[in-house]
């Protein structure tokens, strides 16, 4: 062998697990309130490897936002593709995120709390804002639609306004937990939001 010292070599890290916690220090502090020093401080990466893996600040919030979003979407996803009546399916979504938005990590959505504040001067977040909400609302379209077909819902009702109307739900839970309103608080209002759509707002 030959003497001397090895060369240095970059130190090794799963970069799911660096997303994540880069996601969840985005989650707490913000766009605005994360310094470079504290993500690399969090994931124990240095900048140079982070930068070479998911590029500047901006990049990075982009694929924490995308990062979140895709936990919402595994939270929801296996909910939607159960049985079961329309409304309950949104009782179990409510529940889901509320679950979620007052977790003990950070309280409210990533993308929701922290997203709008920088979608005026970083264009590609306001691309990836406007993604996340035309998903939700595409999510319950679908689900309203469904019932509109089996009856759950009657004929005259638009599944497009009233999605919008329960993606609007979910935004105020999201912003209202991470003002510390409590979980049964926000039940109570998420509870209102399926009665004004299945009970008041054309079931059939």
């Amino acid at each position: 062998m030959a003497s001397g010292k090895r060369r240095g070599r970059p130190r090794k890290f799963v970069e799911e697990d660096a997303l994540d916690a880069i996601t969840d220090l985005f989650w707490r502090q913000g766009f605005a309130g994360t310094s470079l020093e504290m993500l690399s401080a969090s994931t124990g990466v240095g900048r140079p490897s982070l930068y070479a893996t998911f590029g500047e600040k901006e990049a990075m919030y982009v694929a924490a936002l995308q990062n979140f979003f895709a936990r919402v979407e595994r939270r929801t996803g296996a909910i939607v593709g159960g049985d079961g009546a329309a409304a309950d399916v949104v009782r179990r979504i409510f529940e889901s995120l509320i679950e979620l938005y007052t977790s003990p990590e950070a309280r409210g959505c990533l993308v929701v709390c922290t997203a709008p504040a920088e979608a005026a001067s970083h264009e590609v977040v306001q691309g990836e804002l406007r993604r996340v909400v035309t998903a939700v609302d595409g999510r319950f379209a679908a689900i309203l639609e469904k019932a509109r077909a089996r009856g759950e819902l009657s004929e005259a009702a638009d599944p497009t306004s009233l999605a919008a109307i329960l993606a609007a739900v979910t935004h105020t839970l999201a912003v209202r937990a991470r003002a510390g309103v409590p979980a049964g608080e926000l039940r109570a209002i998420a509870d209102a939001a399926v009665e004004l759509v299945f009970e008041r707002g054309g079931a059939g």
